[in-house]
């Protein structure tokens, strides 16, 4: 018999449900493979900032697909992951046209909360290509402490 959770509660007027997932769910929930992002739970549920879950989300994504400790990505493509943009009319405008603001209000930042609050640490990003001065593609090099990988368990 597999019990999913060892205890639920709803907080009443908080608007939040409190879960503690059984041990014997430990495999289902950390240790998906194949075609899926595999990302740690109680990392995910502790981000509060949205540039930075998404930024764990695309981390997390890297390391799922075998980039073990850095990948290289276009900084639109970055932008684009990061929902850092609007449309209208059907045309794409991304916010943080300069990328020292992007650089220093959203990465930075978000970088901080997930060394801070996950398993991701020692993330670093440097920019590997330039046009015309501006910066196109960057370098996100981190690293995984598997000791908190199944913290909460």
């Amino acid at each position: 018999m597999l019990n999913v959770t060892e205890y639920c509660d709803y907080e009443d007027g908080g608007g939040y449900v409190d879960i503690n997932f059984s041990r014997q769910m430990k495999p289902y929930i950390c240790m998906i493979e194949g075609k899926y992002t595999t990302q740690v739970l109680i990392s995910s549920t502790r981000l509060k900032d949205t540039n930075a879950s998404n930024l764990y989300q695309l981390l997390r994504q890297k390391i799922s697909e075998k980039k073990d400790r850095y990948f290289e990505i276009g900084v639109d493509e970055l932008k684009d992951e990061l929902g850092l943009y609007t449309t209208k009319n059907k045309e794409k405008f991304y916010s943080y046209t300069l990328f020292k603001d992007l650089n220093k209000l959203v990465i930075k930042r978000s970088i901080e909360t997930i060394k801070d609050t996950t398993e991701i640490k020692n993330t670093s990003v440097e920019i590997i290509e330039r046009k015309q001065r501006k910066a196109t593609k960057l370098r996100f090099s981190y690293r995984v402490d598997d000791q908190m990988k199944f913290e909460g368990f």
